[in-house]
């Protein structure tokens, strides 16, 4: 992170680090000495006491820090990531057309885990916390949600989110249906590689032992898309090292460090994206959430939905000819 761009979070965050009475000078941990400290932390990813020693503070009083600089994250960054409503989504959908080349597509659906282990946790099996987001081509998440704390072994943990609900209950808003170069009225989607269930609104690639030139060329556009949130979770542990590695602290803390990690990883790349995105990692650390939900018979519906939007590509594609 550049000096400006730290300088810049920390007008916003100061107000809340103050302390809350007056002290002697020397008696109370200057404001910026809080925020370097705890932004250290999530980009190193070290025990809290090997940072809290560097900066000669307790490491009972850096445990108290965390959760300060996180909420005063949260509380000035949250417009970072959108409301998920008409605007924001119609804006996401024309990115994705233009540079994805896959109309009526919403964004890309992704899911990591992020290793806990709360002090006293006494079930070894619950140590990880799955994130759920939905991301747009320039790589800024668009839909946020962390998880409760529970077993990574749990094939029902994509159903069990919040997203996973709203997707599968089809109450999450998605705009109307449209038409795309003349094609037959097309639902909206998020694009899914192989981690998710092909549902009505998550568009997955066609497997099969005789595909279709027109379903390759279909499945072409989907591994693009799906390869942004791959790229977006990658830079975002490369970046927050903390993601990558296992956090002892509180369940409810261990949200906050996420979604404050998240919420500097969209503003980063809306005010330097160059500085930001100058190194990416090869392979990325975070652990991935590869079976989204039990396995099960797919409907016929979705797959007509899938069709439906292979054909309006094949339309776009020879209309440009």
């Amino acid at each position: 992170m550049s000096f400006d761009s730290f300088q810049s979070l920390f007008y916003m965050v100061e107000p809340y680090l103050m302390p809350k009475k007056c002290s002697r000078s020397g008696d109370f941990i200057r404001a910026e000495q809080k925020f370097a400290a705890v932004l250290e932390y999530f980009a190193l990813g070290e025990l809290q006491q090997d940072v809290s020693f560097s900066y000669r503070i307790s490491k009972q009083h850096f445990g108290s820090l965390v959760p300060a600089v996180c909420e005063a994250i949260v509380h000035e960054l949250d417009w970072e990531i959108p409301q998920w409503e008409k605007y924001s989504v119609l804006g996401s959908a024309l990115d994705s057309e233009n540079i994805w080349n896959l109309p009526n597509c919403v964004g890309a659906i992704g899911g990591r885990l992020m290793e806990v282990k709360p002090p006293l946790q006494r079930n070894k099996n619950m140590d990880s916390m799955p994130i759920f987001a939905v991301c747009d081509p320039s790589l800024r998440f668009t839909y946020v949600d962390v998880g409760d704390i529970g077993s990574a072994d749990d094939p029902d943990l994509f159903a069990k989110s919040n997203l996973g609900k709203a997707i599968l209950s089809d109450s999450l808003y998605f705009p109307e249906d449209s038409s795309v170069n003349g094609s037959p009225m097309t639902h909206y989607v998020v694009s899914d590689d192989n981690a998710f269930p092909l549902v009505k609104r998550i568009m997955k690639p066609y497997i099969s032992n005789t595909i279709t030139r027109d379903e390759l060329y279909f499945n072409d556009r989907i591994h693009q898309a799906s390869r942004c949130i791959d790229k977006a979770f990658g830079l975002l542990s490369a970046k927050w090292t903390v993601m990558q590695r296992e956090v002892r602290c509180r369940p409810d803390r261990a949200k906050g460090i996420a979604t404050a990690c998240c919420l500097l990883h969209n503003y980063l790349l809306r005010t330097k994206p160059d500085d930001y995105t100058d190194w990416s990692p090869e392979q990325e650390a975070m652990i991935s959430i590869s079976s989204g939900i039990t396995p099960g018979p797919i409907e016929n519906y979705p797959k007509l939905v899938r069709d439906s939007i292979k054909n309006s590509l094949i339309v776009k594609k020879f209309s440009c000819l």
